[in-house]
C-alpha cells in the first residue's frame, strides 16, 4: 500500500474539488491498478495499491484539509475555466451556423417556409412559465456534464450517469405524455412539477457525493418534465385555431431563454462561480413554470 498526498490549488472555484470526490478517484486508482474490471491483456493485476496518507514527517510545514492526506491551497496561478469560456461559445456559434448554411444548401429552390409569431395570444403568464422551461434547460445543459465530471472522470461510469438521466427523463416523458391530454384538473401539475424539482436542486448543491448527486439529477429529469408537458397541452386546448403562430412563438421563447440560461451559467463558472451553485438558480427558474395560466 502507498500512501499518496492529494495537493488541492484552487480559487474557490470549482476546482477546489471535495474530499469525497479525491476519495473517489483514489478508489477508482484502485480498480484499475488492480484490473478490477477484467480488461483484456496486457492488463493485469499490478498488485500495487494506493491510500491517503495518514502521517506528515516530523517538522513538516503541511496541514492537512478536513481529511488527513489532503492538502488546500489558494492560488491565483491556477486557471480553473473548462476551456475558454468564449472559444466554446464561438464555437457553438460556428456549429450553429454551419448548420443553418447546410440546411439552406439542402433546400430546393422552390421550397419555402412561413409562419407568423403570436406572442400576445400566448399571454403573459404563459410566457414567463415557457422561459423558465427555457432557463432550467439552459442551467441543465451547463451543470449536469460539468457536475458529472467533477465527480469522476471515468467512461464507464459518466456513461452510466448519463443513461440515468436520460432513462428518467424518457419515463418522465411518456407517462406524462399519455396523462396530460386525459386530465382535465391541470393546475395542480403545474405546481407539482417545481415544487418536486426544487428538492432535488437543493440536493445536488448540499450533497457533494456521486451517489446523491447521480439520484438527484434523476429525480430532477424526472420532475422537470411535469409542469411543460400541461403547459403547451393547456397552450394548444385555448388556441386551437393558431397552433402553428402559438407553437412558433413558444419555440422562440424557449430558444432565446435556453441560450441566454446558458450564457448566464458560462459566465458565472468564468467569475469563479460553483458548478452545484447552477442548481439553485435551476430551483429558482423553475417556479417560474407555476405560473401558466
Amino acid at each position: 500500500m502507498i500512501p499518496i498526498v492529494v495537493h488541492i490549488v484552487h480559487q474557490n472555484g470549482p476546482e477546489n474539488i471535495s474530499d469525497n470526490q479525491v476519495k473517489s478517484q483514489v478508489w477508482a486508482l484502485n480498480r484499475d491498478f488492480a484490473n478490477s474490471t477484467a480488461g483484456p491483456a496486457p492488463a493485469v493485476n499490478s498488485g500495487i495499491q494506493f491510500c491517503l496518507a495518514s502521517q506528515l514527517p516530523a517538522g513538516s510545514p503541511v496541514v492537512w484539509s478536513t481529511t488527513p492526506g489532503i492538502t488546500r491551497a489558494f492560488s491565483v496561478q491556477t486557471f480553473h475555466t473548462y476551456g475558454s469560456p468564449a472559444s466554446e461559445v464561438a464555437l457553438s456559434a460556428i456549429v450553429v451556423a454551419t448548420n443553418f448554411l447546410l440546411v439552406r444548401r439542402l433546400a430546393q429552390p422552390n421550397e419555402s417556409l412561413a409562419f407568423t409569431l403570436n406572442l400576445r395570444r400566448i399571454g403573459a403568464r404563459a410566457a414567463l412559465a415557457f422561459s423558465g422551461q427555457g432557463g432550467v434547460d439552459g442551467l441543465i445543459t451547463a451543470a449536469t456534464p460539468l457536475g458529472s465530471f467533477l465527480f469522476t472522470t471515468s467512461s464507464l461510469e459518466l456513461g452510466l450517469l448519463f443513461a440515468l438521466f436520460s432513462l428518467a427523463a424518457g419515463i418522465g416523458a411518456i407517462v406524462l405524455g399519455r396523462v396530460s391530454d386525459r386530465v382535465r384538473v391541470r393546475p395542480p401539475f403545474l405546481l407539482l412539477g417545481p415544487i418536486l424539482s426544487v428538492p432535488a436542486c437543493l440536493i445536488a448543491y448540499f450533497v457533494r457525493d456521486l451517489g446523491s448527486f447521480a439520484f438527484a439529477v434523476g429525480w430532477l429529469s424526472m420532475t422537470s418534465a411535469i409542469a411543460p408537458s400541461f403547459i403547451y397541452t393547456i397552450l394548444i386546448d385555448r388556441t386551437e385555431g393558431e397552433i402553428p403562430s402559438v407553437t412558433a412563438a413558444r419555440e422562440l421563447m424557449l430558444n432565446v431563454s435556453r441560450t441566454l440560461a446558458l450564457l448566464g451559467g458560462i459566465a458565472l463558472l468564468a467569475l469563479g462561480g460553483d458548478v452545484y451553485a447552477l442548481y439553485l438558480l435551476v430551483g429558482g427558474v423553475i417556479l417560474l413554470e407555476a405560473l401558466a395560466k
